[in-house]
């Protein structure tokens, strides 16, 4: 499936001994960053002004506007191009095996902006937020029940992402910090936030 090694390429770019490396890399981010991303949020913000007649959509920052792409288009489609091409994540009885897939596919980075689930599977390294919106839309379309929750200070800026999924054991928060997560009660109580709510 070309989408699938194109993002196994991805990772192989990442690597010290990938010459051209640095070029590449920077090359990836403007594209990303500089023609995706607009190009990806200002479709979404035309399909809701359509729907809901109005300019609101193009008002509203970014993670206020994720939730409504999210209850609205809950599945996008490259996220279930990918799955397809790897059966075994959502066949699998447990959820790890989709969380450590992620951790191979994607390095870690301190701070990015909100990022739209498709953004999230093409960006080489993923922030808190990258990670949860990315593990959240891949869990709802394998259609295992999950939550995306953010902590955020009065600004609404700067905060924490996590997604909250019930288990056998009861319900278990996972970040991009955490492996297979640890029980919602323990995890809130080492991070207390400002603000917590769902997205």
């Amino acid at each position: 499936m070309p989408l699938a090694r194109f993002l196994q390429w991805g990772v192989k770019t990442r690597g010290r001994d990938f010459s051209g490396r640095s070029l590449v890399s920077t090359l990836y981010r403007t594209l990303l960053y500089g023609v995706l991303d607009p190009a990806l949020w200002f479709f979404y913000r035309c399909r809701l002004a359509l729907q809901v007649q109005g300019a609101a959509p193009f008002r509203q920052p970014r993670f206020r506007l994720l939730r409504e792409i999210r209850t609205r288009y809950p599945r996008p489609f490259l996220l279930r191009l990918w799955l397809r091409s790897q059966p075994d994540l959502c066949a699998a009885s447990d959820w790890g095996t989709l969380l450590i897939s992620l951790h191979v596919l994607k390095g870690r980075a301190t701070s990015l902006p909100w990022l739209l689930p498709e953004e999230a599977l093409f960006a080489h390294s993923l922030d808190c937020k990258g990670f949860a919106v990315l593990l959240s839309a891949l869990l709802t379309i394998c259609g295992r029940a999950n939550e995306l929750w953010i902590g955020l200070p009065s600004d609404g800026e700067d905060g924490h992402a996590w997604v909250v999924i019930e288990s056998e054991g009861g319900r278990i928060a996972v970040d991009q910090l955490n492996g297979r997560g640890i029980p919602e009660p323990v995890y809130l109580k080492e991070h207390p936030f400002a603000i917590t709510l769902p997205l």
